[in-house]
C-alpha cells in the first residue's frame, strides 16, 4: 500500500503545481491555507444541516410538532379523555419549556424598529425548510474552492497548463443565490454580533475566515497575480455566507442582534 507521508516536508518545504518547492510559510501556501480552512468550516456547516442533535432549536421544533399532535388527539377524544391529556400534557409542557426556553429569552430587547413581521417590509415569509437549498449552495462552494485551491497553487508562469478551470458565471451565481436570500431575511442595514442558532455562528465564522482568506490572496497578488475572477468570488463569498446567517436566523425566528447601521449604505 503506498504511504500517505512522504518525508519531503522535513525541512519546511514543500510542492506547488508546475513542480517548484517554496517555504511552507510562503504567502501562496498561507492563502491556499486559509482557503482550506474555510473548506473545512464549510463542510461543518453542511454536516450540522442534517445532524440529528441540531441543539435545541431542532428539540423546541419537535416540541411544537408534538404540541399540535396533542391539541389534534383532545378535539377528537372524549370530554374526560380530553382532560386527563391536557393535564398530562400541561406538566410536560411545562418540563419541556424549562429545558427549550424561547431563543427571544437569551436576547436584550430588540432594536425598537427590528421586527420580524412580514407586514413591515424588512422581511418576506421564511419557507419552513432551506436545508436542501443550503446544502445545494455550501457544496457547490466547496468544488468551487478546491479548484481555486488549486489555481493558486499554481504561479501565474504554470497557470495555463493547469487543467482545473472556474465556471464563467461563478461571480454571478454567487450574487443571484445572495438576491434569492436576501428576499428570506430581509435588507440588510446593520452589523450584527456573530451568534445565535448554532448554524448561523458557524456560518458567521466562515464568513470571518473566508475574509481573512481574501487579504493573503491580496497579499499573494502584490508578488504574482491572482485570477481577478477568483478575487472576486472570494470577496461575494464572505456577503453570501453573512446573508445565509441571517437568513438562518429569520428561519429559526431568532432576532438579530444589531451593533450599528451601515452608514456607509445608508447613505446611498
Amino acid at each position: 500500500m503506498k504511504r500517505i507521508y512522504t518525508r519531503t516536508g522535513d525541512k519546511g518545504m514543500t510542492g506547488i503545481h508546475g513542480g517548484t518547492r517554496v517555504p511552507k510559510d510562503d504567502i501562496r501556501i498561507e492563502a491556499n491555507g486559509c482557503l482550506d480552512e474555510l473548506n473545512c468550516q464549510i463542510g461543518i456547516v453542511r454536516s450540522q444541516l442534517r445532524s440529528p442533535s441540531y441543539g435545541w432549536v431542532s428539540e423546541l421544533q419537535a416540541f411544537r410538532c408534538e404540541q399540535d399532535e396533542n391539541q389534534s388527539r383532545q378535539a377528537s377524544d372524549s370530554p374526560s379523555e380530553a382532560e386527563r391529556r391536557a393535564g398530562s400534557g400541561a406538566a410536560s409542557i411545562s418540563l419541556r419549556a424549562e429545558r427549550n426556553p424561547e431563543p427571544q429569552a437569551f436576547f436584550c430587547e430588540q432594536d425598537e424598529n427590528q421586527s420580524h413581521e412580514a407586514s413591515d417590509g424588512e422581511r418576506c415569509p421564511v419557507k419552513p425548510d432551506m436545508t436542501e437549498r443550503f446544502d445545494e449552495i455550501l457544496h457547490e462552494i466547496q468544488r468551487n474552492l478546491m479548484t481555486v485551491m488549486s489555481l493558486v497553487a499554481t504561479p501565474t508562469a504554470e497557470r495555463k497548463n493547469n487543467p482545473n478551470t472556474l465556471p464563467d458565471n461563478l461571480v454571478a451565481a454567487c450574487e443571484a443565490s445572495m438576491d434569492t436570500l436576501s428576499g428570506q431575511s430581509g435588507p440588510s442595514l446593520h452589523f450584527l454580533l456573530p451568534g445565535g442558532t448554532p448554524l448561523a455562528a458557524r456560518l458567521q465564522l466562515a464568513r470571518a475566515i473566508c475574509r481573512r482568506a481574501e487579504r493573503r490572496l491580496w497579499t499573494l497578488h502584490h508578488q504574482d497575480p491572482v485570477p481577478e475572477e477568483i478575487l472576486q468570488y472570494i470577496n461575494r463569498l464572505s456577503d453570501l455566507l453573512f446573508v445565509m446567517a441571517r437568513c438562518e436566523l429569520a428561519r429559526q425566528k431568532w432576532p438579530e442582534e444589531r451593533w450599528h447601521s451601515f452608514s456607509y449604505k445608508n447613505k446611498r
